[in-house]
């Protein structure tokens, strides 16, 4: 491959009119959520277009590659296509990465296709932005680990964070880097909430030794060596092995993260229809499959669909989506949503009556039961300690930051006294725990369907958090 280096400031004559590439530059620079380039005085307006490097391409294509470095040792690559007239791409790098070299700022783009095409983004979906969030909180914490060791930058540390960098590298491929810098800023307030919270609980001279996920089956196991057991799912996203003073103690303690946008809301656990079978009793047996099957049904037949499977059902929807040029919410999905409020209602009611049917009538067997089932949905079970560290905003700017503590919840719910009771409202089931003369708000069981009412035989249930403050006894 022949590649011609060139000199910007020598090719006047190929040269674009430098306040357009200015004012391209700049909004540039104001999408990526960041500053460079432009600078103003207070006597003068001072202009720095100049590229950091300028090659050809094989098929003759003339690439400006305009460089913006971080306080904290990262940066970025602007690339400017002449031919076309705009700005084709952008290469992100992250400290403890160096500089690229020119080679390598143009083999990053020798054989691409998007240097050649104006930049399409992707919209970023919850589960990879919540992804990004938490390696940008891992990566942070590391970060923390080796400033109080007095390790920062050393192989050590750079090998320690080139996992987490490598696959934070391939989840923000393709995002809109507005998108990747809000995750980026919930990612960092996250682990500076987690770095107080073990400052409050530990002690300010709190050390920490190791920093790990511990999101998959046996990682609390292998990441506390066997110190503490992994509960029915993990609760925490990563943890940490500190050393206390003055007591001299290691201690683990986990960290479930939570990123989401302002409107978003945080769903624990999304158990089956009939919530794991936990409920079931000699004396009585949970029938909300039982319900939300023939309610779904009963959708379906309304719709005139009764005689197709809910694979044939979806496609169907598919089709009419294509001919109302919507990706969702098509006019038959609104109106089957409507009848199936029925439905979720009548499940909402039984495991209302279930539950009244376990206090009432089994006693205390009938709390235990509905503790235990609590536990596992709300990830309690996993003898770790962890809070939960939610970080909610739109905007960088506006990103704050909720800590759940469930220590305290836990104490409530592994308490034998504990006794709780149930309300209904619509689709969904608020659950009280009565606990030392209060009643506490645990969770709430809300059913729906993974899709749409058409496409799927029976709901599931999302469980959230409760408010977890003190409220007057609630009324059945």
């Amino acid at each position: 491959m022949d590649v011609k280096i060139t000199n910007a400031s020598k090719e006047s004559s190929v040269e674009m009119d430098r306040q357009k590439l200015k004012l391209m530059i700049k909004e540039s620079a104001r999408q990526e959520n960041i500053g460079f380039f432009i600078t103003e005085s207070r006597k003068k307006r001072k202009s720095h277009t100049k590229s950091h490097h300028t090659f050809r391409t094989s098929d003759g294509h003339t690439v400006d590659v305009f460089i913006h470095t971080k306080k904290d040792g990262g940066g970025k690559a602007v690339y400017h296509n002449r031919e076309l007239n705009g700005i084709v791409k952008t290469l992100h790098w992250f400290h403890p990465a160096g500089h690229p070299t020119n080679d390598e700022l143009e083999n990053d783009l020798h054989h691409d296709k998007k240097l050649y095409e104006a930049v399409e983004y992707t919209k970023m979906d919850s589960d990879t932005g919540g992804r990004i969030a938490e390696k940008h909180a891992i990566i942070k914490m590391i970060d923390f680990k080796h400033e109080q060791n007095g390790t920062s930058g050393s192989d050590e540390h750079k090998s320690e964070l080139s996992s987490h960098m490598e696959e934070l590298s391939k989840l923000s491929e393709g995002r809109h880097s507005d998108d990747v810098q809000l995750r980026r800023m919930h990612g960092h307030a996250m682990a500076n909430a987690a770095i107080e919270h073990l400052k409050t609980t530990y002690g300010n001279k709190v050390r920490i030794l190791r920093v790990g996920s511990v999101s998959k089956p046996g990682d609390i196991e292998r990441f506390t060596k066997g110190r503490h057991t992994d509960g029915q799912e993990n609760p925490s996203d990563f943890a940490v092995e500190v050393h206390n003073h003055p007591e001299n103690q290691t201690h683990f303690h986990g960290f479930s993260l939570k990123s989401l946008g302002s409107g978003s809301t945080h769903t624990t656990r999304q158990p089956g229809i009939n919530l794991d079978n936990m409920l079931d009793h000699p004396s009585r047996k949970l029938q909300t499959e039982k319900i939300s099957r023939e309610a779904n049904q009963e959708v379906a037949d309304r719709m005139g669909l009764g005689h197709m499977t809910p694979a044939e059902r979806g496609r169907y929807i598919d089709s009419i989506r294509a001919l109302e040029k919507k990706t969702s919410r098509s006019s038959i999905e609104v109106k089957a949503n409507g009848y199936a409020q029925t439905g979720k209602a009548a499940v909402a009611e039984e495991l209302h009556n279930h539950i009244q049917h376990l206090t009432t009538n089994v006693g205390e067997e009938g709390h235990h039961m509905i503790g235990r089932m609590l536990k596992r949905h709300l990830g309690l079970d996993s003898s770790m300690p962890y809070i939960t560290v939610k970080a909610k905003g739109k905007t960088p700017e506006k990103t704050k930051v909720q800590i759940t503590n469930n220590d305290s919840l836990d104490k409530i719910l592994s308490n034998p006294k504990t006794r709780y009771s149930s309300q209904r409202k619509g689709s969904v089931v608020n659950i009280f725990a009565h606990h030392d003369g209060n009643v506490v708000h645990i969770a709430k069981y809300d059913n729906k369907p993974h899709s749409n009412v058409l496409k799927n035989a029976v709901n599931y249930f999302n469980v959230r958090m409760g408010n977890n403050s003190s409220k007057n006894e609630p009324t059945n």
